[in-house]
């Protein structure tokens, strides 16, 4: 079992803690999280995101936090995150 996330998801580190199974994705999910990470109030009185202005927590922000739990938790032993390897037969026949 892995061991507890330890981590402020409102501000995780740019650099993977140990423990991070996927660095790459969390590199990515940080950017994400911290480009999504501003709120306002718009003019019909709703908290939207500053970036993309959809309602908070927009879909960017949710996705980001998703991102940064996957990274953390290892693939299954022969599975990877979503991640489709077709053999050089499969591309051939276009399937």
């Amino acid at each position: 079992m892995r061991e507890e996330m330890r981590f402020d998801v409102d501000a995780p580190p740019e650099d993977p803690p140990p423990g991070v199974a996927h660095p790459m994705l969390w590199r990515v999910a940080v950017r994400v999280s911290r480009d999504h990470s501003r709120a306002v109030r718009d003019a019909a009185d709703l908290i939207v995101c500053l970036l993309c202005l959809q309602e908070w927590p927009c879909f960017g922000r949710r996705l980001a936090y998703r991102a940064l739990v996957a990274a953390w938790q290892a693939a299954p032993a022969g599975e990877s995150l979503g991640v489709v390897r077709h053999s050089a037969e499969t591309r051939r026949s276009g399937g």
